[in-house]
């Protein structure tokens, strides 16, 4: 269970009544609707008059309190499984790059090889027709 502390704490509409955890700072704090904290007060000073307390509205502003308990710890829940699917789904995405990556290294090391067979190629041509020219040329200046 946890160890909480009812306080009020003044607004500007007047004062609100809050259910505070022990050590934790006010600004986590559980407000209480206006209906609530107007009939809780009004009960408080017909009780401190009557000298008896109301149990019905206690029961009430704890209900109202574990609610509110309840729905934030829903909310805390739905964004965890939240956060959680975003990891699955960025880490199903970041595979899928690697994956990709690892496909595109492997073609632009293909296409390398493929580049260096071609300049080779291309080397081969350039050499034979350089030294075929060069033959043509010297067999006709030495034919003259």
């Amino acid at each position: 269970m946890v160890d909480a502390v009812m306080q009020s704490r003044d607004d500007a509409d007047g004062t609100a009544l809050v259910v505070m955890p022990v050590g934790v700072s006010s600004d986590r704090v559980v407000d209480f609707s206006s209906s609530m904290k107007d009939r809780l007060l009004q009960n408080a000073a017909e009780g401190a008059n009557a000298g008896k307390r109301d149990w019905s509205s206690a029961l009430d502003l704890v209900s109202e309190a574990f609610e509110a308990i309840r729905m934030a710890d829903e909310r805390a829940a739905a964004s965890e499984e939240y956060q959680a699917e975003m990891m699955q789904r960025h880490a199903d995405q970041v595979k899928v790059m690697e994956t990709r990556i690892v496909a595109a290294e492997k073609r632009a090391d293909a296409a390398e090889n493929r580049a260096k067979v071609a300049e080779g190629w291309l080397s081969k041509f350039h050499d034979t027709i350089i030294d075929e020219f060069q033959r043509t040329f010297a067999s006709r200046h030495g034919e003259r």
